[in-house]
């Protein structure tokens, strides 16, 4: 509804749509996924002090003006295809706040430091969010969907490290321990021995500060904690994730058998059209054919011609009788041509929702 009335409110239809075929073009993706590589690639040569001094810093502002002019480019083509309907898009949302700030950090106070310095970094998240690597686009989105559903094993691993954070504290505060000093050390302890990522250096700490029974503490934490809780986090979002992958490959195999429905209708109109126009032609030159023989017949005509009247297959009712069978003959001919063709079309259109029905 919306869109209708968007159609019937705007008067440059013509030109909306020729700009809305630009855009959806496959070279205009190609042509910002590649500016898209080269902004990340001039981003990471950027940290390089000696290219930096080289080259000098006048060439990657000039560069980043000219990426930054391309997607403000592509912004406004977009928007102003479809100016609602785009900003229902979390991923052209993310886009055009990206550009907003690359926008407020060019007008910044050169002496001036926070987090719009970091904007020219941010640029880089235009691969997952915008529409320049499809599949990268997507590895993300099922990402986000299976830390969804792994939401609730977060939670308890959380609460489980913040549980023996507690217990911890209590029992190792007196250890003169830098790590089991208060909550948020026990805390940050517990989380890196939770992904294992130096749990050895933990203990050894605590058997030489408290003793060889804190082993207890430790194993029954990391049997909880990571046998259990990390290993069924992991599994559920890789199961999740490749759940998701899947789903968006079936998305991607019906769009392309529609696609190829499209290009079969679209050719079968096409030789339909052609072949009603070269019957139209071949029908306009037999009736001109026709009519030469008549007029050739009626100028050999003369009036004292014999008339032979007795045969009835030479008589004027018979030759009129032929010629409307004939007629009668060629619009039958022409209306099983058309059954056959409808007959076609709807066989094969039920193949087709069958390949369909079984992916």
């Amino acid at each position: 509804m919306e869109a209708n009335r968007e159609e019937k409110v705007r008067k440059d239809i013509w030109l909306s749509n020729h700009v809305a075929g630009i855009t959806g073009s496959r070279w205009f993706s190609a042509v910002i996924r590649l500016v898209v590589l080269l902004d990340v690639l001039l981003s990471a040569l950027e940290t390089n002090r000696d290219l930096r001094l080289r080259l000098g810093h006048v060439s990657f502002q000039v560069a980043d003006k000219l990426f930054l002019g391309v997607y403000a480019a592509e912004l406004l083509l977009k928007v102003y295809v479809e100016p609602v309907r785009f900003w229902k898009s979390w991923q052209n949302v993310f886009v055009a706040a990206l550009l907003v700030m690359c926008v407020l950090h060019m007008f910044r106070d050169p002496g001036a430091v926070g987090y719009l310095e970091l904007v020219h970094s941010w640029r880089c998240l235009r691969l997952i969010g915008g529409s320049s690597v499809p599949l990268l686009r997507e590895f993300f989105l099922a990402y986000y969907s299976a830390t969804k559903s792994a939401l609730e094993i977060l939670c308890l691993i959380l609460l489980l490290v913040f549980v023996f954070a507690v217990i911890g504290t209590q029992c190792f505060v007196d250890s003169g321990s830098d790590h089991w000093g208060d909550l948020g050390s026990a805390f940050f302890a517990l989380f890196s021995m939770v992904i294992v990522d130096g749990w050895t250096g933990f203990q050894q700490n605590l058997d030489q500060l408290v003793g060889g029974h804190t082993r207890v503490f430790t194993i029954v934490f990391l049997i909880m904690g990571y046998f259990t809780f990390l290993n069924m986090y992991s599994s559920v979002v890789v199961t999740e994730i490749h759940s998701t992958m899947e789903h968006f490959e079936r998305i991607r195999r019906v769009e392309r058998l529609r696609s190829e429905a499209l290009k079969k209708h679209t050719l079968g109109q096409k030789y339909k059209e052609e072949e009603r126009r070269e019957l139209h032609q071949r029908r306009a030159r037999d009736n001109d054919h026709f009519r030469q023989m008549v007029s050739s017949f009626k100028s050999s005509l003369r009036p004292d011609d014999l008339t032979v009247t007795e045969d009835p297959c030479a008589s004027l009712t018979f030759a009129n009788a032929y010629l409307i069978s004939l007629e009668d003959q060629t619009r039958t001919a022409r209306e099983l041509q058309r059954v056959y063709g409808d007959v076609a079309a709807m066989l094969d259109k039920m193949e087709e929702e069958k390949r369909v029905g079984e992916l």
